[in-house]
């Protein structure tokens, strides 16, 4: 349903403040009254205490002059006041915000998770987004509001993720195409013209590579084109019941193929292990990546503008096709979602004030993320609000707005703009173009179930063992410390761990929504 556009004053009636005292012109910029409104009185104006989603561009976080401007202008523009954090790196930054999930003093109203995980602390959004969501349920696709909910229709979040369809690419040195005579299409490639480039690679280099930024990205990139779904669960019509990538007919004989690489001296040697991804790139000898996107839309574009290998460049097939059809597959992140706490003492501005940052107009978004129109940014063509300038650069000093009110990082805002430097710009056109686009991998026959992973690792005492023997035995397969005639040992291994705990875990909740 749509709603209504609402006021300043609507905002701060809509939170059931009482309304009277203090001039809420005293809390803007400057402490003028915004002079197209009478002044709103409030005793006491509502408050939103985020928690980031995004790394900030400065990581100590905004100089308190900045932050406070754009706090300000937030103020004037919503009658809310956000309040952010600046998270410590890493594991404690997650240990920070956990502490304050749990904590009775602590305020913490909104966060990023996977929702299925925190529903004992988090509230129900359905009303919320009812009365004051409309732009936030204009701006996603249907199928990624799906995985906000449980199979009681709750809805649990606000998406930050979902179904990403651009991220699982396999990478070609296009120069050393060019140089060596092979013709590269943009629309598509087959396996074996893949594996004719990489001996052409070969022998054009001896030290050429082929590298991948983690087995599980290299699964997700290229297993599809051998297995029916790819690298993901699958439903065995046999028994009728959800199993686990590795059970699926062809899987093995794709790890076959990949050791026949590893013996030839296709891959890098440390491609499994404790690889220098950027060193490896620096060094020139990449000449096919497969994996995760990011690798080369950032690190690669950054690399190739400091001309540190001359001539270098990467560019992927929008299909790579095997034997049974797409390698790639669509990676679906459903569950990755904005909460609102249940200790949050005013959820509705919380909405609100979300809902605020996913005006189609675009600039409220950019405002929490970049600053204040015409002091920290502008658009590079105001009559096509795509390319944001910073006005405010870091190189120049700390005196900078560095994005901890920002509320919307996600695939629909994200679509939206891009920063006006070639880096950023190259990656965030890649997510425009390709993010939302599934016709190039395979989709999860389970992307809109939301399994309760709680319950799932609590029948599956082995979680963690089943998982390691994943990635440990089938890397050691590939790289030929065990022998594949061993693979059904390693199938044993992995219902001795607990696979038929698995298997009936997720077939249970799997068929809760698709019923046999």
């Amino acid at each position: 349903m749509y709603v209504k556009k609402t006021s300043r004053r609507d905002l701060i009636k809509g939170t059931g403040l009482v309304v009277a005292g203090t001039a809420l012109a005293g809390c803007l910029p400057g402490g003028q009254a915004d002079p197209g409104e009478e002044a709103v009185a409030s005793a006491e104006i509502p408050e939103v205490h985020l928690w980031p989603a995004i790394s900030p561009v400065r990581p100590e976080g905004s100089h308190a002059d900045r932050y406070e401007a754009v706090q300000n202008h937030i103020v004037e523009q919503t009658g809310i006041k956000a309040v952010g954090f600046v998270a410590p790196p890493g594991a404690a930054g997650q240990e920070k915000r956990n502490l304050m999930l749990g904590s009775r003093n602590e305020r913490l109203d909104l966060f990023v998770e996977r929702w299925p995980n925190f529903k004992d602390i988090i509230i129900p959004l359905n009303d919320l987004i009812d009365q004051y969501g409309q732009d936030i349920v204009a701006a996603h696709d249907p199928k990624n509001m799906i995985g906000m909910q449980d199979l009681e229709g709750n809805v649990w979040g606000i998406p930050r993720l979902g179904l990403l369809g651009g991220v699982f690419f396999t990478w070609f040195r296009t120069d050393w195409m060019e140089e060596l005579g092979l013709e590269f299409s943009k629309e598509q490639m087959t396996w074996e013209y893949m594996e004719e480039v990489i001996g052409a690679f070969k022998e054009r280099d001896p030290e050429a590579v082929v590298v991948t930024n983690s087995l599980d990205s290299m699964r997700k990139s290229l297993a599809g084109g051998w297995t029916e779904a790819g690298y993901n669960r699958w439903f065995d019509e046999t028994d009728g019941t959800l199993k686990p990538p590795e059970l699926q007919p062809g899987f093995v004989d794709w790890v076959a193929r990949m050791n026949e690489w590893w013996n030839k001296g296709w891959f890098q040697r440390e491609t499994f292990g404790q690889m220098d991804f950027e060193e490896v790139l620096r060094s020139g000898k990449m000449g096919v990546h497969s994996g995760w996107y990011s690798r080369l839309t950032l690190l690669g574009t950054r690399i190739i503008q400091e001309g540190v290998v001359p001539g270098m460049k990467f560019d992927f097939p929008y299909k790579l096709y095997g034997s049974q059809g797409l390698s790639a597959i669509t990676d679906a992140r459903m569950d990755q979602a904005y909460m609102i706490t249940k200790k949050c003492p005013n959820p509705e501005a919380v909405m609100q004030y979300i809902n605020w940052q996913y005006d189609p107009g675009k600039e409220n978004a950019v405002t929490a993320h970049f600053g204040i129109k015409g002091v920290d940014w502008e658009w590079v063509d105001a009559n096509d609000k795509y390319y944001v300038r910073r006005l405010a650069q870091v190189s120049e000093g700390d005196h900078i707005y560095a994005g901890e009110l920002y509320a919307a990082a996600g695939l629909a805002v994200e679509t939206w703009y891009a920063t006006d430097d070639v880096l950023w710009r190259s990656h965030q056109e890649h997510i425009r173009d390709l993010m939302s686009v599934y016709d190039n991998s395979k989709l999860p026959i389970d992307f809109d179930v939301p399994y309760d992973v709680s319950a799932i690792n609590d029948k599956v005492p082995g979680m963690e063992d089943i998982g390691r023997l994943q990635v440990e035995e089938t890397t050691k397969f590939i790289t030929g410390v065990r022998p594949l005639t061993e693979w059904d040992d390693f199938i044993q291994q992995l219902y001795q761990a607990g696979l038929n705990d698995w298997i009936e875990a997720y077939t249970e909740q799997y068929l809760l929504k698709h019923p046999a």
